[in-house]
């Protein structure tokens, strides 16, 4: 899995927890803004069925325009990928493009018009490059982040994109946050609090939430951007950790599971803002895990698979209106993989599944009134 030295370092954490190789990555987090649809209050989330990406890998990015869905990069059996896979909903046809040049471990985001593949790579190679996807002309161009690095967060708040944190080469974390601005097709940049990759993020009420991560010890940080002022603010999780998962919708932001490895620690712990009252609280997942892929969909929080002594095909769900969790069952496990939604219906791609092996597979899940 990862030949980077977080996975070294989880691979140390994995054999003394579970007797099982596995790697620490960031969780992978919708790359639309996290927050309902006026009058999608769904009841019932289940499995509805499988798809095929073009190759199996792990550690690729998604990212939503209209009725489609890219699943960028990733890692495969003896390389990485620059493969792009396009699934449009509306026809249920795939296309393939690509990206500039073939990495692992970035971060996707979709704005108004674009659709943006950030960093990503490794320590042998770890490009600055951003591939951006012009939606109307069906065309790429490039830029590049200010620093490049791997295993970065990315967050969309109105018109902005955020890359935030992240591992530069040397091994070096960082603090960086690069912000694209879609009206003027400008970039700046800030700094979160703490220096550290393996961030989890989510948005809400134009706010981007960056939360926990790794920097040579798990971090319980919470930095907060504010869309509407531009500032930022910070807060705190109940338990340090990294490769947890977020989203959020109505007025809760949600944190869960993840990975203290300094503690050698697997969470089922699931943090709880409320943005009404700006309390948080806490509550658990069906099992510890981390490396989960999480979205947002109305009003139902799912946080899909992620590693436990295996790979898990579990997906835990939130319903932001009463505090009830229940579950659902993938077809297949996933973990590192990807994840998008269309609609009331849920995308999760490729990964390792339970046999620890890259998978192609995409689990389809529909949620119903």
């Amino acid at each position: 899995m990862k030949r980077f030295i977080q996975r070294d370092l989880l691979i140390f954490c994995a054999l003394i927890i579970f007797g099982l190789q596995s790697s620490c990555k960031k969780s992978s987090n919708a790359i639309t803004p996290d927050k309902p649809v006026e009058g999608d209050n769904y009841t019932t989330v289940t499995s509805s069925g499988t798809l095929q990406l073009s190759e199996a890998r792990a550690d690729l990015s998604a990212a939503v325009s209209g009725s489609k869905v890219m699943f960028a990069g990733g890692k495969t059996t003896s390389s990485v990928s620059n493969t792009v896979d396009i699934y449009d909903t509306g026809t249920g046809t795939w296309t393939i493009d690509h990206l500039s040049s073939s990495r692992s471990n970035l971060a996707g985001a979709a704005t108004t018009g674009r659709i943006l593949f950030a960093g990503g790579g490794d320590p042998s190679y770890t490009p600055n490059i951003v591939d951006i996807f012009d939606v109307s002309s069906m065309t790429w161009s490039k830029n590049q982040l200010s620093v490049a690095r791997y295993d970065l967060s990315a967050a969309t708040v109105g018109n902005k994109v955020l890359f935030a944190g992240g591992t530069a080469p040397g091994y070096v974390y960082s603090k960086t946050v690069d912000i694209y601005d879609s009206s003027t097709g400008f970039w700046s940049t800030a700094q979160l609090s703490v220096a550290r990759s393996l961030i989890a993020s989510t948005t809400i009420a134009n706010k981007a939430f960056f939360a926990g991560g790794w920097s040579a010890q798990s971090t319980a940080t919470v930095d907060i951007y504010d869309g509407n002022t531009g500032t930022w603010a910070t807060s705190s999780l109940s338990k340090a950790r990294c490769s947890l998962a977020g989203a959020a919708a109505g007025n809760k932001v949600v944190f869960a599971g993840g990975l203290d490895m300094v503690k050698d620690q697997v969470y089922p712990i699931v943090d709880i803002y409320d943005l009404g009252t700006g309390t948080w609280t806490t509550a658990q997942l069906s099992e510890s895990r981390f490396s989960i892929s999480a979205i947002a969909v109305g009003n139902k929080l799912l946080f899909a698979g992620g590693y436990k002594k295996k790979p898990s095909s579990t997906v835990d769900i939130y319903d932001v209106n009463t505090g009830v969790w229940t579950t659902v069952q993938m077809t297949e496990a996933h973990a590192e993989a990807a994840i998008a939604s269309v609609g009331n219906k849920v995308y999760i791609a490729g990964g390792y599944n339970a046999a620890g092996l890259l998978s192609k597979t995409v689990d389809i899940l529909t949620l119903s009134k």
